[in-house]
């Protein structure tokens, strides 16, 4: 037979490890990289890159319709952006750039960590991001590697 304070501290450890989990999925989930976004207001995005959607991301200033930063994401990676506020002591840098976006490539299952580059981007309302797919398919570096040697090794007629 249970009694009633046995049954108490069952309930209180469940509800409190499920406000834990709860917890843990928010503060990562407005920190995480998932393709289709952080799910917040977050002004960060993730592109991945598969044999069938090889992609090219480009940030284009609408201003002059230049493009500013370009990647080509490999297969198999994605490519996460992440737009801020340059701090106030950089803007004088480059007054048309005032926000920087960080970036980095990484595997497809790395969800979260530092971006290591950095670039001068226009604001919000004055940059664009282009979605750009390559031609189909393309095999991953490793495997067209592996493929070009192959041939390479077996002499391909001209």
């Amino acid at each position: 037979m249970t009694t009633s304070s046995t049954r108490t501290k069952v309930l209180s450890r469940r509800r409190l490890g499920a406000a834990l989990l709860c917890g843990a999925f928010l503060a990562l989930g407005g920190g995480c990289y998932f393709e289709g976004g952080s799910m917040s207001s977050a002004d960060r995005f993730t592109y991945a890159s598969t044999s069938w959607q090889p992609k090219t991301i480009s940030v284009i200033d609408t201003r002059t319709g230049e493009t500013i930063w370009s990647m080509d994401v490999p297969v198999g990676r994605k490519l996460v952006i992440d737009f801020n506020e340059a701090p106030s002591s950089e803007i004088n840098d480059d007054p048309s750039r005032p926000d920087i976006m960080l970036w980095d490539i990484m595997e497809n299952d790395r969800y979260f960590g530092a971006l290591a580059n950095k670039v001068r981007v226009p604001g919000p309302g004055l940059r664009r991001v282009d979605v750009t797919l390559r031609p189909t398919p393309e095999l991953p570096p490793d495997m067209a590697a592996q493929r070009e040697g192959q041939q390479g090794a077996a002499g391909t007629p001209e």
